[in-house]
């Protein structure tokens, strides 16, 4: 009985210290489209893919383009569990992400809508990109509105730095009540500035 309870003991350490381990790799980044903002137990993200077909660049014909939020260490051997939704529309899918040396690997239940059409795979096979950049944001948020202007202060009265556009991905640094301090990187010229939070879509489903 006692071999017993103390093999239990040690795979029950094991287990902890593994996902543990796979939790302490993540980390906030740009994993080529993927861009993820970790913030204590919690990530947050933006996929977002498009393909020019018959549109332009500004207005291409196919896009892939969703959020996700989890909790590390929620799923099995360390995994995290994530919800991945595409807005407005707050139909959710399930899905699983982990880390391991510098790399994000995005496995979902159902591709989400649009993705097929460029070209990305979640459900058939996993995503698995390095990172390509470090952050030190803490979340990640997409613009919902027509155009949400990037302020030089956390007042209506400030002036705008820049504008953004719906579709448009940025990372979030801190918060100042209603106001979000952040950047869209791959904005052709990255300015950092502040956002009103309703200009962003939720970060929950």
């Amino acid at each position: 009985m006692r071999t017993a309870t103390v093999a239990v003991i040690l795979f029950t350490i094991v287990t902890a210290v593994g996902g543990s381990a796979a939790s302490a790799q993540a980390k906030s980044g740009l994993y080529s489209n993927l861009t993820l903002g970790v913030d204590g137990a919690t990530v947050t993200g933006v996929f977002s893919d498009a393909r020019v077909g018959n549109g332009t660049d500004d207005a291409p014909q196919f896009s892939c383009l969703f959020v996700l939020r989890g909790v590390l260490g929620s799923g099995a051997d360390g995994a995290t569990k994530v919800t991945v939704w595409s807005p407005p529309d707050s139909a959710t899918t399930g899905g699983t992400l982990t880390f391991a040396k510098d790399t994000a690997k995005l496995r979902l239940d159902g591709d989400p809508p649009g993705c097929a059409a460029t070209g990305d795979e979640f459900a058939s096979a996993a995503y698995e990109e390095p990172s390509v950049m470090d952050g030190k944001w803490n979340s990640v948020r997409l613009v919902s509105a027509a155009t949400a202007e990037v302020r030089q202060a956390p007042v209506n009265g400030s002036s705008a730095k820049t504008r953004l556009s719906k579709g448009d991905v940025v990372v979030i640094y801190r918060r100042i009540g209603s106001w979000l301090e952040g950047e869209d990187l791959n904005a052709r010229r990255a300015v950092r500035g502040w956002l009103r939070a309703s200009d962003l879509a939720p970060d929950q489903p």
